[in-house]
């Protein structure tokens, strides 16, 4: 039993480091293109536009050393894993707003199960959020940020 007990303790960090190296979605992901995929009326009227999502996501993946499609040079996802931002903002009172963020890598699948029609889908195959409260639209900007140097970073520990 003690020398059971003694492999297991042994065998433990190899085995956490082999899954922890085949867990990452983000290894030897080629590039992404960046796109907005939603954005509610009371955020764009607070001033969250998608615009300055799209850029200051793609700084922040760029400055990590992912390779980012340039604006209007991929459509589909069928083209290229594309990470996506959503902005769900609502306004309480006054000018406080509550906001959601996420961000999603989308990329093209192949379902390990049989199917008769689907050979590949769009699905989601990273994915992170944040929430808060703010009076400031900066806020929601700089969240997003956070979450695409979070991005950067699990990219960078699975390269």
């Amino acid at each position: 039993m003690k020398l059971l007990a003694i492999i297991l303790t042994l065998a433990a960090p190899f085995v956490a480091g082999a899954q922890a190296q085949s867990m990452s979605t983000l290894q030897d992901l080629p590039s992404v293109a960046v796109t907005v995929r939603a954005i509610t009326p009371d955020g764009e009227r607070f001033g969250v536009n998608g615009e300055t999502l799209t850029r200051v996501v793609t700084e922040a993946l760029t400055a990590a050393g992912v390779t980012v499609a340039k604006p209007g040079e991929v459509t589909d996802v069928a083209d290229m894993p594309t990470v996506e931002i959503t902005a769900v903002v609502n306004r309480l009172s006054g000018n406080g707003h509550i906001y959601t963020l996420r961000l999603t890598l989308r990329e093209l699948v192949e379902l390990k199960r049989k199917t008769k029609n689907l050979i590949d889908l769009g699905a989601v195959t990273w994915e992170r959020e944040t929430q808060g409260f703010t009076s400031n639209s900066d806020r929601v900007i700089a969240s997003a940020m956070t979450l695409a140097e979070r991005f950067a970073t699990e990219w960078r520990e699975a390269n």
